[in-house]
């Protein structure tokens, strides 16, 4: 065969040899050539029309949403003790931590050490008050006495007075009017005899004149005039007299009137000054009775205060569970000074009555692509992927913004696991929804048919897998091609 060969090159210019030969080659080689290409073809189909998922990557946590809850403290202090650790089940109002209140007991010691001091001095002042009091209340009584008595005595004596004088002085007024009408009718007699006598002197005059009467009648007639005038001079000079007595009788009645009435007005003075008494002693009996009163009240303040500080004392040093679960997170170690409102932990208070859900977090790039509805794949820390697969979940919602550790800590209820879950800085929150399957021991529908048979509790970690973007491979070998908009 070798020299068939050997002659066949030798004889290759005889077109004829030629011929054959090629077409015996052709003939035989075709179907390399066409698989080839078909390989090529179909290659370059799926390099330009295929797709492969690229996957976005996170950290998240199985949880029962709006069961976390935070406590607080309730006060400020010093935390001595921690009477549950992280994992232990309370009970609403169990005793979570001790606290120290050296404020508040400082503030109770003081004002402590003011009621006594307060009871002391009001002691003191009672003691000096009553002695005050009931001295100046004696002192009152004796005025009073007196009084009383000066008041007994000017009212005998104005009676004594009113019924002397006014009997005098009816007596006196009696007297004197039968005095006058004695001196005016004794008057009217010698004004009668004045004229009698006149009228002899005139008809002795006459007489005289016709020589009928002696001068010497005539002169007895005009002497017994004269002495009939002075007669009457004196009669009306007794009843001018009388007259003045009159008056000064009358003057002597307005002065006993004036005198009774000055004792009168002496008296009332008297018995004003008996009212100012009685109101001098209900004056002290009010003050001694306001000064009791408000000692009273200064004690029932402070005593109020003591019990106010005793019952913060007491409601401050206890830090009390607001509500029943399991707490995830203690933030403060004893110790540790804190103020009122300070995040101190937080309690998971799922009762089962809600699904469990979880909680992912992406970096931004990845998380800004994922949308409500796309499918994310949970790996449990708990369980081999290459054995058991994932949970198969559904994204509920997705942050609009970036969270940072303590947003996330409000959410997973511990910081730490919060700055776990977030340590890549900003990232995007993913609220995940777990498919259910009811045939599975775990309650949810995993990837793989088998899964585990222990189940998936709140708490866990995971890693999460979401398929963020499917490409063609072409644009995998050529990255600049995803940039393109509209070429694939």
């Amino acid at each position: 065969m070798a020299q068939q060969e050997s002659n066949d090159s030798k004889e290759v210019l005889d077109p004829e040899r030629v011929h054959r030969a090629l077409n015996v080659i052709r003939k035989g080689s075709w179907g390399v050539p066409i698989g080839l290409a078909i390989g090529l073809f179909f290659s370059l189909l799926f390099m330009l029309l295929g797709e492969i998922p690229m996957t976005g990557e996170g950290r998240a946590m199985f949880l029962t949403p709006g069961t976390v809850v935070p406590f607080e403290a309730t006060a400020s202090g010093q935390i001595v003790q921690w009477h549950k650790n992280v994992g232990d089940e309370v009970r609403k109002g169990d005793l979570l931590a001790s606290l120290d209140q050296p404020d508040i007991a400082k503030q109770l010691e003081q004002a402590e050490a003011r009621l006594g001091e307060l009871t002391e001095r009001n002691k003191v002042i009672e003691e000096m008050l009553d002695t005050y009091t009931g001295l100046a209340l004696e002192a009152v009584a004796q005025r009073e006495s007196m009084l009383r008595t000066r008041v007994q005595a000017l009212e005998n004596q104005i009676g004594d007075s009113r019924g002397i004088t006014q009997r005098n002085f009816a007596a006196t007024r009696e007297l004197m009017k039968q005095k006058k009408e004695s001196l005016e009718a004794a008057r009217k007699v010698e004004i009668q005899r004045l004229a009698e006598e006149q009228q002899k002197l005139d008809t002795v005059r006459k007489l005289r004149a016709q020589q009928l009467r002696t001068e010497d009648q005539l002169v007895d007639a005009q002497q017994s005039v004269i002495n009939q005038r002075i007669r009457l001079s004196d009669a009306t000079l007794r009843l001018v007299r009388h007259s003045l007595d009159e008056a000064r009788d009358n003057q002597k009645q307005l002065d006993a009137q004036n005198d009774l009435q000055g004792r009168e007005e002496a008296l009332m003075d008297l018995k004003l000054e008996l009212g100012e008494i009685e109101n001098r002693r209900i004056e002290l009996e009010r003050q001694r009775a306001e000064t009791r009163f408000q000692q009273e009240l200064e004690i029932a303040e402070l005593e109020r205060e003591i019990d106010r500080l005793r019952q913060q004392l007491s409601e401050n040093s206890s830090l009390l569970a607001e509500r029943s679960g399991r707490i995830l997170e203690l933030t403060r170690a004893p110790g540790e000074v804190i103020s009122k409102g300070v995040r101190l932990g937080s309690i998971d208070t799922h009762d089962g009555t809600r699904s469990l859900k979880a909680v992912s977090y992406f970096t931004v790039k990845d998380g800004k692509r994922i949308q409500p509805g796309m499918q994310v794949r949970l790996t449990p820390s708990t369980v081999q992927q290459e054995r058991f697969g994932s949970l198969v979940a559904t994204v509920d919602s997705v942050a609009a913004f970036p969270v940072t550790a303590d947003g996330a800590a409000t959410v997973v209820g511990n910081s730490k696991v919060a700055s776990d879950l977030t340590k890549d800085g900003r990232v995007i929150e993913v609220v995940l929804n777990l498919e259910t399957d009811p045939n599975h021991p775990t309650g949810f529908r995993w990837d793989l048919a088998g899964g585990p048979s222990f189940p998936v509790t709140s708490g866990t970690l995971a890693t999460a897998h979401a398929d963020i973007e499917r490409v063609p491979p072409l644009a995998m070998v050529v990255p600049i091609l995803r940039h393109w908009q509209g070429f694939f």
